[in-house]
């Protein structure tokens, strides 16, 4: 064995007691960490149970509806399961064709894991009157005395959509809206009252007037594609 080689058998028995160190002290952080986190679990869990209990032995009559604790929480769980499943399909990959008679074209293979923003109307068609609030009430609401309740260059209004991130805190960029060929900037954008809905704030832009001023959003997506939700409707003086 060369002179060389006995150099480097010598640098390998110096280094390994550090290198099985460095493993030890590896392999007690993990540890460390996954216990502290089964620990957390387990404290979650107990305060749950804890915090449930009265609602577990209360007397049917005094829950919310009256019919007991498993009638309250049913439909809730329902809602969940049902929307994790949804979930769960659409981001299974799809195969799109086209049926004529006998006839059928050729499958078309995607995966639906993306959704495009939705501006709620006031009948749900999602198309005419938009859902549209301001000062004044629901923007261009027919009534008795005139053919609506139009809003004005520079009121505050409030809109609801679906199909974007709307997180107080989130690093994805902001939608704007587009009041017919004109890009408006929200100036509030949050989480309303009804889950997965967002509740907007924007200022009516000027120089725009008519009883069916087209509204609609447009958003960026984490791929950097745009893209734009239905168009509703807005009476603006």
């Amino acid at each position: 064995m060369s002179e060389a080689e006995f150099d480097t058998l010598d640098a390998i028995a110096v280094r390994t007691p550090t290198g099985r160190r460095g493993d030890k002290i590896f392999a007690g952080t993990a540890t460390s960490a996954a216990v502290l986190i089964l620990a957390v679990l387990a404290g979650v869990a107990i305060f749950l149970i804890v915090e449930a209990w009265p609602a577990v032995t209360a007397d049917g009559k005094d829950i919310s509806g009256g019919k007991g604790l498993i009638s309250y929480i049913a439909p809730l769980a329902f809602g969940t399961l049902l929307a994790a499943g949804i979930a769960c399909l659409v981001a299974i990959p799809l195969a799109i064709s086209v049926a004529a008679g006998d006839q059928v074209s050729n499958e078309v293979r995607t995966v639906m894991v993306k959704t495009a923003p939705g501006l709620f109307s006031v009948d749900g068609s999602g198309v005419g009157v938009g859902m549209i609030l301001h000062a004044h009430g629901l923007a261009a609401l027919p009534r008795f005395d005139r053919a609506g309740m139009p809003v004005s260059a520079g009121d505050t209004i409030t809109l609801f959509a679906t199909g974007i991130d709307c997180a107080e805190i989130s690093d994805a960029p902001r939608p704007f809206l587009h009041f017919e060929h004109d890009y408006q900037q929200i100036t509030l954008l949050r989480p309303s009252a009804f889950p997965g809905v967002c509740e907007i704030h924007s200022v009516v832009p000027g120089g725009i007037t008519g009883n069916e001023v087209k509204v609609s959003i447009e958003s960026v997506r984490e791929d950097g594609t745009a893209v734009r939700s239905n168009t509703i409707l807005v009476a603006v003086e």
